[in-house]
């Protein structure tokens, strides 16, 4: 059976799209831009010594 996708809190939706919106700049680069900075969060969270935490 396949994993099933994480679910997003309706404000971090209205956020994501909000910042989308003001920055002028394209949906792929917000979303990358928030991608990385779960990546760092996750990587902090585990104690990873890669991560400046």
């Amino acid at each position: 059976m396949g994993q099933s996708r994480g679910r997003f809190v309706p404000e971090y939706k209205d956020e994501s799209m909000k910042l989308a919106v003001d920055s002028g700049r394209p949906i792929s680069a917000v979303t990358e831009g928030l991608a990385q900075i779960f990546r760092i969060l996750i990587g902090c969270d585990r104690g990873l010594a890669s991560h400046p935490c």
